[in-house]
C-alpha cells in the first residue's frame, strides 16, 4: 500500500472515521487497536530504516529505570521551548514510502509487544462521554492524515523549512502518533480544576498544573519503559539520547493538549510571534528553524486533538454534544 492510499485502505475491513464509536464496545476496541497497531507499525519501521541509513545501531539504551535518566520531579518541569534537534536535517527521497519495501521490518515479537502496549493503553481509556479510546483514535487518524499532507507538499518553498525538518524526521513522527494515542489515557471525564479538588495528591504531584495530562504521560511513560517491552524499546529509541530526545517530544506534544492554563497559553502565543514573525532578526537562523518546529509540532496536535470540529456537522455535533452534554 502507499503511503497516499494507506489511510483509506487501511479502513476499509474495518470502519470510517464517521463510524468510530462514541463508546468502545469490545469488537470495535480490538478493530481500533488493530488500527494503531498496523499504522505505527509503518511509523516504526521508518524510524528503523532511517537509523540505518544514519549508520545507526538498534540497541536498548534503558540499562537501569528509565527515571534516573529524567532529573525533573514532574513533565511540567521538563517543558522546553525548543526541541532537540537532529544534525543534519536531510529529507526523504521523493520517491521514499512511508511502509517502503526496503523499510526495516519489526519481528513478530516487536509487534507482539507493540500490540500488548496498544491494548493496555486501550484499557487505561475511561468510558467517558467525551475524553475515551474512540476520541483518541480520531486524534490519530487526523495526526496520520496530517502527516501524509505534508509529505504530498513535495520540495519545500521558501517558507515551508519546518514542514520539510518535519517530514525528514521519523522520530518526530513517531512521537507526533504515539502522543495522539496516548494523550488523554486514564482521563476522569472532569477538568483539571475538578481533578485538582477530587485528587489533592495528583495536584501535590503535578504542582497543581496540567494534572491530566502530566498523569497520562507519566503512566504511558512508565509502560512503554517497562523490562516487559524491550523489543519494542530498541525499535523506539537505540540510545540514551534518542531516548531523551522522543521524552522531550512527547513531554511538549502531550501538555500542549490542555488549553485552558492561560499562562501557558501566553507563552505558546509569544514562540509563535517569534518563530514566524516576518522580522528577520527576531530569533536567529537555526534557533528560529528549531522554535518553528517546536511550534508547529505542538500546533498539530493541537489541531488533530480539536479535528472534530472541522468535520462534518454529524460529527462535530456527535462529539460537541459528548464534550458539552
Amino acid at each position: 500500500i502507499s503511503d497516499s492510499s494507506f489511510y483509506e485502505s487501511s479502513r476499509e475491513d474495518s470502519f470510517t472515521i464517521k463510524d468510530l464509536p462514541v463508546y468502545s464496545s469490545h469488537h470495535a476496541e480490538r478493530d481500533l487497536i488493530e488500527w494503531h497497531v498496523k499504522t505505527l507499525t509503518i511509523y516504526l519501521e521508518q524510524m528503523m530504516h532511517h537509523r540505518t541509513l544514519q549508520g545507526g545501531i538498534t540497541r536498548s539504551p534503558l540499562q537501569g529505570r528509565s527515571k534516573d535518566l529524567i532529573r525533573a520531579s514532574c513533565p511540567f518541569d521538563e517543558l522546553s521551548e525548543t526541541i532537540p534537534m537532529p544534525n543534519p536535517v536531510r529529507p526523504r527521497s521523493p520517491t521514499h514510502s512511508m511502509n517502503d519495501q526496503d523499510n526495516a521490518m519489526l519481528s513478530d515479537r516487536t509487534v507482539h509487544q507493540l500490540r500488548d502496549f496498544v491494548t493496555i493503553i486501550a484499557q487505561s481509556y475511561r468510558q467517558n462521554h467525551f475524553h475515551n479510546f474512540a476520541r483518541a483514535t480520531h486524534t490519530a487518524m487526523f495526526m496520520h492524515k496530517f502527516l501524509q499532507e505534508i509529505h504530498k507538499r513535495g520540495p519545500p518553498g521558501r517558507h515551508d523549512d519546518c514542514l520539510l525538518a518535519v517530514d525528514s524526521d521519523p522520530q518526530i513522527q513517531l512521537a507526533l502518533m504515539f502522543a495522539a494515542l496516548i494523550h488523554d489515557a486514564d482521563h476522569p471525564g472532569v477538568t483539571n480544576e475538578q481533578l485538582a479538588q477530587e485528587r489533592p495528591d495528583f495536584s501535590k504531584v503535578y504542582k497543581g498544573r496540567l494534572l491530566a495530562e502530566q498523569h497520562a504521560l507519566e503512566l504511558s511513560w512508565e509502560l512503554i519503559t517497562d523490562k516487559g517491552f524491550e523489543c519494542l524499546q530498541k525499535c523506539l529509541f537505540s540510545t540514551r539520547s534518542e531516548m531523551l530526545r522522543f521524552r522531550q517530544i512527547m513531554v511538549n506534544l502531550v501538555l500542549a493538549t490542555d488549553q485552558s492554563d492561560k499562562e501557558l497559553i501566553g507563552v505558546r502565543s509569544l514562540r509563535w510571534e517569534e518563530g514566524f514573525s516576518s522580522l528577520p532578526d527576531v530569533v536567529p537562523g537555526k534557533e528560529r528553524l528549531r522554535l518553528k518546529i517546536s511550534v508547529l509540532i505542538e500546533i498539530l496536535l493541537q489541531a488533530a486533538d480539536l479535528s472534530h470540529t472541522m468535520q462534518p456537522w454529524d460529527i462535530y455535533l456527535r462529539w460537541t454534544k459528548k464534550q458539552y452534554m
